[in-house]
């Protein structure tokens, strides 16, 4: 009868553990769901952020290709004599001044940096991880490289008309920033200083220096263009994998 007694204490023990253990399993699911939703919804989150930086990025490049299109056309057209000589006099002025300003031609995104971390533990397809890394590390530095070039040459061809006596002598400003130069309508060139300048040598050979220079842009955005839009696929395809 004790012996009964004690085999049913036993048993009635052992379901209450039982019972304890698979409520603390339980409970201890529920949290780990509950943590990965959070963790999913959080990587979504930063995911879509990151697509919606490149595709800015896309669009950003997509006006830029068309800019330099008409860049190329323009400095095609100003190294033509027979066409400068053929252009009315407000063409030529618009015409010369697309010379000398300058387009930024990257969208300013995401600091890659400040989202390693975050994405080291986010992000466990390693395939896009490495497309990340290499799209705001290789591809940026190497656009951006290509872009201070572009600017530079935009800042030799301000230093050369600020001091040549054929067109806007005075009123560019030293240190100019990064986009179009101010204040430019207030001196209106005559045709024959429009005509003197497109015949000037060493401005023939900025405007073939500028030519090189888009054509090989033309490149550079295209296959910006392309990594742009093979990241967003990757990116895509992590969405839909975590939704």
């Amino acid at each position: 009868m004790l012996k009964k007694r004690n085999y049913g204490r036993f048993t009635s023990f052992v379901w209450e553990v039982l019972a304890i253990v698979v409520g603390l399993t339980i409970s201890f699911m529920i949290d780990e769901w509950r943590d990965d939703i959070k963790l999913d919804d959080k990587r979504q989150a930063i995911l879509s952020s990151i697509r919606l930086d490149l595709e800015e990025d896309a669009a950003w490049t997509v006006n830029s290709l068309k800019w330099n299109t008409e860049r190329i056309q323009v400095v095609t057209e100003l190294l033509d004599p027979e066409i400068v000589e053929a252009s009315e006099t407000d063409s030529l002025i618009h015409s010369v001044r697309e010379t000398f300003s300058f387009h930024g031609f990257f969208n300013q995104g995401y600091t890659f940096e400040s989202l390693t971390m975050e994405l080291t533990t986010l992000v466990t397809n390693p395939e896009l991880r490495s497309a990340l890394n290499n799209y705001y590390h290789k591809t940026y530095e190497f656009i951006r490289s290509n872009e201070r070039m572009s600017y530079d040459f935009a800042m030799d061809r301000h230093a050369y008309l600020r001091s040549t006596p054929f067109i806007f002598p005075v009123h560019i400003k030293k240190n100019t920033p990064r986009a179009v130069i101010e204040n430019l309508d207030l001196y209106q060139p005559t045709r024959e200083q429009l005509l003197n300048l497109t015949t000037d040598p060493i401005y023939r050979n900025q405007l073939r220096q500028l030519l090189g220079d888009c054509l090989s842009m033309d490149g550079t955005l295209n296959y910006l263009l392309k990594e742009t839009s093979k990241t967003i696929d990757l990116v895509n395809q992590e969405i839909e994998s975590i939704e």
